[in-house]
């Protein structure tokens, strides 16, 4: 997606009943751990809950991902059941 803000919305599309199964997965990878299609091309700030590596902003809590992380489901919360 390219877009820091997507984060915000991406629980709607994940349950959306529009949305094809599997349309994370190809990305992300089968278990949402993450893959080399979902590698970041730039260090990103992200909105998060409670996982590690979260920190209080004054904006509300953020993680830092660098460039060429593999994004995961885990870096900002608990995994979705599918």
């Amino acid at each position: 997606m390219n877009d820091p803000g997507w984060n915000r919305d991406h629980k709607e599309v994940f349950n959306d009943d529009r949305t094809p199964a599997g349309t994370c997965q190809a990305c992300h990878g089968r278990e949402l751990e993450g893959t080399v299609l979902s590698r970041l091309p730039v260090e990103r700030t992200l909105i998060c809950k409670d996982a590690p590596g979260c920190r209080a902003t004054s904006q509300g809590k953020r993680i830092t991902l660098r460039a060429g992380t593999k994004v995961s489901c885990t870096h900002c919360h608990r995994r979705p059941e599918a």
